[in-house]
């Protein structure tokens, strides 16, 4: 590598699926401002597709609870020295650390022994729990960039240089041609149609699935006319998925991803706390949440946590607008049960979308990828 190249080289660090997903729409915009940028880090498949030279895969690197995250300490040192190393070799200009707190906030530190300038992209939940961390990200970060509006005056009471610049979400959802679907799925739009989305990662699908899909089972026999649909994510494994139904005797349409096309066609959904949720709620799509922990993961979590909800749709509306189920009321009644008094009332869809739209109304609109770009490309004159 020259010297000329090398003074233009960009670090991004993203540790999870979503992250992968903005961060190739925010290289994409980086290289429109810069062609001759050049984009090193960690990511997946969809920043490989925007250029960027990955050096360890997100797939490899995503946790979920306490175990875990343990178990792959021994490979996140070891992604921390390669990419120390990678910062001492290459004279990288500027970090871009994606959410992924656990591991971000910590490298923010040695890299800024490095003298190279941190941006945060997605803001660490400091408001939900481990606020603390702040402190930290004060001493650590030149700039940070937050997706939701009331984290700027959160960071700038800490002194943080602090900018809102909507959520990334309105850039990656796009609207899908319901016709199509409809036809391609073989549904009947005068039919129910409810989406069953456990998650993008192998052990939430393993907890969340069979309870959803015996959910589905008493929706069946109350609905009969009820049609399933899951959008797999492309980390799941496939087998597992096709021996359960199969195991369960039930009529589920699997898919390969467009969870976006699901909720614009679904008339329920019952969702994965995560991303996955504020997509809904961006469309408009009458959701449940459910999420489950391992119990050493929840007893933690809660005495760190700050708010009163987990799905980060209620967390922002302040109240529970739409049910929230977590570990042992994960089950097919309770699951089942809010369906069906959702389903059977007109009056209740109608209530959550409008709660859904003020909500979705406060987070910006398309076009904070590139907002995120054009303040990042200015560490890099």
């Amino acid at each position: 590598m020259n010297p000329a190249s090398a003074n233009n080289t960009l670090l991004i660090i993203v540790g999870d699926k979503s992250a992968d997903i903005y961060g190739a729409k925010l290289a994409s915009e980086l290289k429109k401002i810069n062609p001759t940028i050049k984009i090193i880090g960690t990511g997946g498949d969809n920043m490989r597709k925007e250029g960027v030279e990955i050096l360890y895969d997100v797939k490899d690197m995503s946790v979920i609870g306490l175990w875990e995250a343990i178990s792959k300490l021994s490979l996140m040192r070891k992604v921390k020295r390669d990419i120390m190393d990678l910062i001492k070799t290459k004279r990288i200009k500027a970090a871009v650390l994606v959410d992924f707190p656990g591991f971000n906030i910590h490298i923010a530190s040695e890299i800024r022994k490095e003298n190279i300038p941190v941006i945060y992209y997605i803001s660490p939940q400091v408001w939900a729990w481990r606020g603390g961390r702040i402190k930290k990200i004060a001493q650590r970060v030149n700039k940070m960039l937050v997706i939701l509006p009331f984290e700027v005056e959160i960071y700038r009471r800490a002194g943080v240089d602090v900018k809102f610049i909507g959520h990334p979400l309105f850039d990656v959802i796009e609207d899908s041609d319901k016709d199509k679907l409809y036809h391609d799925l073989g549904l009947d739009f005068s039919r129910p149609i409810i989406g069953l989305l456990p998650g993008s990662r192998d052990k939430e699908v393993r907890f969340l699935l069979p309870s959803m899909i015996d959910a589905a089972l008493l929706i069946k026999k109350k609905i009969p006319k009820s049609q399933f649909i899951l959008p797999k994510a492309k980390e799941v494994d496939g087998n597992y998925v096709k021996g359960l139904i199969r195991e369960k005797g039930i009529d589920l349409k699997v898919i390969n991803g467009n969870s976006h096309g699901v909720f614009q066609i679904a008339d329920l959904s019952v969702v994965c706390s995560g991303t996955a949720t504020l997509e809904a709620a961006i469309l408009g799509a009458p959701l449940i949440i459910i999420y489950r922990l391992s119990k050493v993961t929840e007893i933690i979590g809660r005495k760190m946590l700050k708010v009163r909800h987990w799905g980060l749709v209620n967390i922002l509306a302040g109240e529970e607008i739409v049910p929230e189920l977590e570990q042992e009321e994960v089950n097919a009644e309770n699951i089942s049960a809010y369906a069906l008094s959702i389903l059977r009332s007109r009056q209740k869809k109608d209530l959550i979308k409008a709660k859904l739209s003020r909500i979705t109304s406060t987070l910006g609109e398309k076009g904070a990828s590139q907002l995120a770009a054009k303040e990042i490309i200015e560490f890099l004159n």
